[in-house]
């Protein structure tokens, strides 16, 4: 059940920094591989605005994971209040993203055919020694997951003294997981779809903004069951016993 909810939570909740569209070190891989030097100066000032559009969002996710931890933490907070604000902040990561479409649109269209088949090769194949760093990677992220999963269930043991109440929240917490299992299993595919996309030189700007919009589908969908447990578990716990019950849901918005 719990396979890929992290991974997911990483994404939905608190963002992520992985760049769907350009290498790690784009400018070297265009700088081999591009001749022309008139179009390799184009796509290098290209990506630079695209670099700069992609930290911008960076920084804006991270604002916005720390308003929603702010927000977290007070026991008496209205929860249209929390649900205002993850949708205050989608609408400004969709302004953000739409800069990136642009970039997209403009770049693909200033590599040759070959080029742009190497380029991402390069982007999506994983080589032997990559694919094993990605391996022990998704190891971490699922001892980490638990982890989270754990200390939430950790600190309501500590937090209800009643068995009956402490039962409820652990119920709440189950329901949380199968919920958040039931996005992962609904969406799948949506990574091998971002490949594809990726992959084509002639993806139309409705595929691209695609991937953004079904990002955020997806990402509503799971603030929607983070505050559904949070509502419960507030309405269950005491204002003094609130601060370590935050603390451990507020792992998942980071």
């Amino acid at each position: 059940m719990l396979i890929g909810l992290f991974a997911l939570l990483t994404i939905l909740l608190g963002g992520s920094d992985e760049n769907p569209f350009i290498l790690p070190k784009a400018e070297k891989v265009v700088k081999q591989i591009v001749e022309d030097s008139d179009r390799e100066k184009e796509i290098l000032a290209e990506m630079k605005i695209y670099s700069h559009e992609w930290k911008k969002l960076q920084k804006t996710k991270k604002k916005q994971a720390k308003a929603i931890s702010k927000l977290n933490k007070d026991h008496a907070i209205d929860q249209q209040v929390m649900a205002d604000g993850f949708s205050k902040y989608r609408v400004e990561r969709e302004l953000l993203l739409a800069n990136l479409t642009k970039f997209r649109l403009s770049a693909q269209e200033l590599f040759t055919g070959e080029e742009w088949s190497e380029i991402m090769d390069q982007a999506i194949n994983i080589k032997p020694k990559a694919e094993k760093k990605l391996s022990k990677a998704q190891v971490k992220s699922q001892i980490q997951q638990d982890k989270l999963i754990t200390a939430i269930a950790a600190e309501i043991e500590a937090a209800f003294d009643n068995q009956e109440i402490r039962s409820l929240a652990n119920k709440d917490l189950l329901a949380f997981e199968d919920a958040m299992a039931q996005v992962l299993v609904e969406n799948q595919n949506y990574l091998t779809g971002v490949v594809e996309i990726m992959g084509d030189q002639n993806a139309t700007r409705e595929q691209i903004e695609g991937i953004g919009i079904q990002q955020e589908k997806i990402r509503a969908e799971a603030h929607a069951s983070f505050l559904e447990l949070r509502k419960n578990l507030v309405n269950l716990s005491s204002e003094d016993h609130w601060p370590k019950l935050a603390k451990a849901l507020g792992k998942f918005i980071q």
